[in-house]
């Protein structure tokens, strides 16, 4: 479909001052993963300490990024310009004729309501470098006025993107859901594996070798919670294969001690694996999540695509359902 796009590009000289506040930045940022990924808790009081704490230091790092996110809010011009001023006509025109009705209308009006800004832009594509990728410059209040934000590795990767179609066929839409066994999830996964089910998906409830990929390979929409995560060798696995348009991969749950797994070791995180791949679309927590969180976001995600939203129109619609995604 043709769209009405802009594209913003800077290049600009970084200073050693700059070079390390950011290199600051990102060991900070890694060492809040760590911390909410690898400090025990034994009882839920426990946990919500660490998740309290988590957000406070999660709030230091949004302080941070708007610190070195300077350089950006020349976008704002673009993003937030002032509304022109229209002239009064003393013959105004009729009014244009009410849009069609049936699919063409349907298509028009995906993602309809959403709050935009000035400049009327519902989507922002930060292609920014792959070192600093991940944190949450979504956050800058300059940004955040725009309801949909992706990141991408570059014009090119992101063009491959948007010449893929995200339509989802029925019989392609697959899930791996796994048996937690958190008391406080245990109910809410095995409903929405239920409601997958019952929405004619096929899926699995633990990641068995050879089931995963296959899955993985023949859908179009594949919703993955596994809370140890995707081996690199598996998703490498699938070079030769077909594989899903579209992943929603959330993983590395805050949990008991008792009910936590080991991690599978990655070299690259998910949406870098799976875009080399071929995904066109890859949602991902980028810190450890409440596995409540996970199963709630996941469901509203999936009540917003049967309603006529996007994956992007969705996510904003249903984003407050999981904590810190």
């Amino acid at each position: 479909k043709k769209k009405n796009a802009k594209y913003w590009a800077r290049s600009r000289k970084v200073d050693n001052i700059e070079q390390e506040k950011t290199l600051e930045l990102l060991e900070k940022f890694k060492a809040m993963k760590n911390y909410l990924q690898k400090t025990p808790v034994n009882d839920e009081e426990a946990v919500e300490a660490l998740v309290r704490e988590g957000v406070r230091k999660l709030e230091e790092i949004i302080s941070d990024v708007g610190s070195i996110g300077v350089w950006l809010e020349a976008l704002q011009e673009i993003i937030s310009p002032p509304a022109p001023v229209e002239p009064v006509e003393e013959n105004p025109k009729k009014k244009a004729p009410p849009p069609p009705k049936g699919k063409a209308a349907e298509d028009k009006n995906v993602d309809a309501g959403l709050p935009l800004p000035s400049s009327g832009i519902s989507t922002l594509y930060l292609c920014i470098d792959h070192r600093f990728i991940n944190l949450p410059w979504e956050t800058l209040p300059f940004l955040s006025v725009v309801p949909i934000i992706s990141r991408d590795f570059s014009l090119i990767t992101l063009d491959s993107r948007l010449a893929t179609t995200s339509n989802f066929t029925k019989d392609t839409l697959k899930f791996a859901i796994e048996r937690l066994q958190d008391p406080k999830t245990k109910e809410i996964s095995d409903k929405l594996a239920q409601d997958f089910t019952t929405a004619k998906f096929e899926g699995i409830r633990q990641a068995d070798p050879g089931q995963w990929e296959k899955l993985c390979s023949e859908s179009s929409l594949f919703f993955n919670l596994i809370s140890e995560g995707i081996e690199e060798q598996t998703v490498t696995s699938l070079s030769s294969s077909p594989l899903c348009r579209c992943i929603v991969n959330l993983e590395r749950f805050i949990m008991l001690k008792k009910y936590v797994k080991k991690n599978k070791a990655r070299e690259h995180p998910i949406p870098e694996l799976f875009s080399m791949m071929g995904c066109a679309s890859v949602v991902n927590n980028t810190w450890p999540i409440l596995s409540k969180n996970a199963v709630e976001f996941t469901a509203g995600l999936w009540k917003g695509l049967t309603s006529n939203q996007s994956v992007g129109g969705a996510m904003f619609r249903y984003r407050h359902d999981a904590a810190n995604i």
